[in-house]
C-alpha cells in the first residue's frame, strides 16, 4: 500500500460530500421525505404497515414518547396521518396514512432511491467489499471509544433532533459537547 495515502483525509472527504448530498437531496424533496430520519422514518413504516398503534411505533423506531408524539403532531397538522382511538382499548390510539401521507411515503422512497444511485458507480462485490469495510472501521471506533460509548444514543438523538434542513439546534450542539468532553476525560 502507499504510504502516501491517507485513508482519514479520504473519509473526511466523503463524509463531507455524504452530507452535502444527503442536504441537496432533502432540498429537492419535501423535508419529510428521508427516510432515515424523523417524519420520513414514521411514514416509511406507516406504507408497510398502514394501521399501527403509536406505542409500536415507538417500539419499532426505537423512539421516545415525547420525540414521536411531536412528530407524529406535525404529520397529523400537515395532512400525511390520523390518530384514532382504538375502539378496544381507549388508552391507544392507532396511526394510519392518509392519501397525502401515502403520497409522501412514495416519495420517501423514491427518495432514497435517488440518494442510493451515488452508488451505482460501484459493482455488486465491490458494494459488498465496501460494506464490509464500514462495518470493520465502525467496530474498530466503536473498540477504541469503549463499550459505554454512548453513540448509538446520541446518533439516534441527533438524528431525532435535526431540523428539516438539516440545521443542527443548539441544544443538540451542547449535548454533543458535553459527551465528548466526557469522553475525553476517561
Amino acid at each position: 500500500m502507499d504510504s502516501k495515502i491517507n485513508l482519514m483525509e479520504q473519509f473526511s472527504r466523503v463524509t463531507m460530500l455524504f452530507h452535502r448530498f444527503s442536504h441537496h437531496i432533502r432540498n429537492q424533496n419535501e423535508a419529510f421525505t428521508d427516510p432515515n430520519r424523523g417524519q420520513g422514518r414514521i411514514l416509511t413504516l406507516l406504507k408497510t404497515q398502514p394501521k399501527i398503534s403509536q406505542k409500536e411505533i415507538s417500539n419499532q423506531l426505537d423512539m421516545s414518547n415525547q420525540a414521536l408524539s411531536q412528530l407524529l403532531t406535525k404529520l397529523e397538522k400537515s395532512g400525511h396521518i390520523s390518530r384514532t382511538q382504538s375502539e378496544t382499548d381507549r388508552r391507544v390510539m392507532n396511526i394510519e396514512l392518509t392519501q397525502t401521507g401515502r403520497e409522501a411515503a412514495m416519495q420517501a422512497e423514491q427518495s432514497k432511491q435517488d440518494s442510493d444511485e451515488i452508488f451505482n458507480c460501484l459493482s455488486d462485490v465491490e458494494k459488498n467489499n465496501l460494506s464490509e469495510y464500514l462495518l470493520k472501521i465502525s467496530a474498530e471506533i466503536e473498540k477504541q471509544l469503549g463499550e459505554n460509548s454512548g453513540l448509538d444514543d446520541l446518533w439516534d438523538a441527533f438524528r431525532n433532533a435535526m431540523g428539516p434542513n438539516g440545521e443542527v439546534p443548539p441544544k443538540m450542539l451542547e449535548m454533543m459537547e458535553q459527551h465528548y468532553k466526557k469522553q475525553r476525560s476517561k
